[in-house]
């Protein structure tokens, strides 16, 4: 297996702690079991039934990757299969589909392992402003828009001018 070292070295706290086994469950367990499986073939239901068979060696090997500092490489190897966008089916031009990447799902277990602990962190502590929407856990694109019409709404019945600036990028 080719290790990757990982390049920037992370501030070790006397708070570090392994992975319990819950942590690795919970996230193994939150994967759609529906998801198609990547090159080597092992979906989210077969490593959740060896996590069931083998929960202290699954959970050892994670702490291991991130005590050692390093990821595997064919871990982080995807197979992108490109769909077509509805209704251009017909279209000869090459934006007519958008490439979907599948990755290792073992992988995707270690990324959200010190994901979700950094993520319980900052909102443990509010560190995340109230006006986050993207990439921010049940909070959706209807979220920003309201918020936006809760705030200008009483600026216009005021008869003030409201100006938006609106930024996609791309």
């Amino acid at each position: 297996m080719n290790i990757k070292r990982l390049t920037e070295r992370p501030i070790g706290t006397t708070d570090d702690r392994e992975f319990t086994q819950d942590e690795v469950r919970q996230i193994i367990v939150g994967f759609s079991p529906r998801k198609a499986p990547e090159l080597d073939g092992i979906t989210s239901e077969i490593l959740i039934l060896v996590f069931k068979s083998i929960p202290k060696t699954v959970t050892s090997i994670y702490t291991e990757c991130l005590k050692r500092e390093c990821f595997p490489q064919n871990w982080k190897i995807a197979k992108i299969t490109p769909v077509t966008k509805p209704g251009k089916e017909d279209s000869q031009d090459s934006s007519k589909d958008r490439p979907i990447s599948l990755l290792n799902i073992r992988g995707n277990v270690l990324e959200k392992l010190p994901i979700n602990r950094i993520m319980h962190h900052i909102y443990k502590i509010h560190y995340i402003n109230d006006n986050q929407f993207g990439f921010t856990p049940q909070q959706s694109t209807t979220d920003a828009a309201m918020s936006v019409k809760q705030f200008i709404e009483p600026e216009l019945e005021r008869g003030r001018v409201v100006i938006i600036v609106s930024l996609d990028v791309k």
